[in-house]
This record gives structure tokens, sequence and C-alpha cells, in this order.
């Protein structure tokens, strides 16, 4: 029997009297990308937390790789293999591109420094970005602080991402870029 690489089933979540996810259900196989469309507010990014465990749903289900996320112990080592690209970027403000791209894989996957910095900068070469290596990420302008954000994430080589709004920042040409 095949089973869906995510699968949603009747999520509920609200904040206070606000009903954000209303029985929300669907399903994404091997290879496939999905994009949720909607206005703003309309549970878009609240949905891609809970699937990550930034959230957690009032009720419902969600599978990921076939186990139960809401009842996973080690969370993460389920976000190691689960990436997330924040609309906000959530760079490290004191750290330079390249050390955003670096520091995550060092903490995290316990890689070497050199392995790092050869995965860092080919993500940040994949986005436009290698020439940017060593600058800091407070002078970048909202595009350019996207595209570290992106290959960031990227670095992590996680088996699912999950982009919340990943070309909000930028040009209408780095958007074909980025997603080609």
């Amino acid at each position: 029997m095949y089973n869906p690489l995510v699968e949603i089933k009747n999520i509920h979540k609200s904040f206070g009297p606000l009903e954000v996810l209303k029985g929300v259900d669907f399903s994404v196989n091997q290879g496939e990308v999905v994009c949720l469309i909607g206005k703003s507010g309309s549970g878009k990014s609240t949905l891609l937390r809970c699937i990550n465990l930034l959230e957690t749903p009032d009720s419902g289900m969600i599978h990921v790789f076939g186990e139960d996320v809401l009842s996973i112990k080690d969370v993460n080592q389920f976000r190691k293999r689960v990436g997330m690209c924040f609309q906000q970027f959530n760079l490290f403000a004191n750290y330079s591109v390249i050390d955003n791209c670096i520091m995550p894989q060092l903490k995290v996957l316990k890689v070497s420094k050199q392995k790092a910095t050869e995965t860092a900068l080919y993500y940040l070469e994949k986005v436009g970005m290698q020439e940017f290596a060593n600058a800091d990420v407070r002078r970048l302008s909202g595009g350019q602080k996207q595209r570290v954000a992106i290959a960031r994430a990227l670095c992590m080589q996680p088996e699912i991402m999950l982009f919340d709004e990943p070309t909000s920042a930028l040009d209408p040409e780095m958007v074909n870029e980025i997603l080609a």
C-alpha cells in the first residue's frame, strides 16, 4: 500500500476565538510540489507551522514519512528531515552570510567546518549569493536576505522543504531563478 509523504486530515487550529484552520485535508506524494494559495490571514503559515511542530493543532492528524507528527518525542530529529524557510528570513544578524549557512550544519548535522563551508558555497551559488558570502546580513536587501534564508535551509539537505512565501521579497526575474 502506498502512503503519502505528508498527510493532513481534519486539522483545526484556533487562536482564542479566531478559528484559523477549519478541517484542512490534503496529502503530498513523493516528488510533488504543492502550493497553498489564499488571502492573507487564511491560515497558510499556520498550517506550515503545524506540520513542522512550531504550532500544535487543536485537533486532527498530521503524518509525515508515515509517522504521526503529533506524537513525536524528539522534535529536533524530526526537524532535521523537514526544512523550513520562513517569510521573515530569521537570519542571525550577528553572522555573515556564509556563517548563517554554516552554523546550523555544525550544530545540528555535526558535519566538519570544511564540509559545511563547501555545502554553503554550493547553495549560495545556486541562489546567486556566493559573491556575498562574507557580507554582513544586516546590509542585504530583502530579496538578498530571502535568498540567503533559502540557501541556509537547503544546506541542511532536508527530505521535505516547507516554504512560507519564499518569493515575497524578490523581483520577478529572481522569482523565476529561485523557482528553477
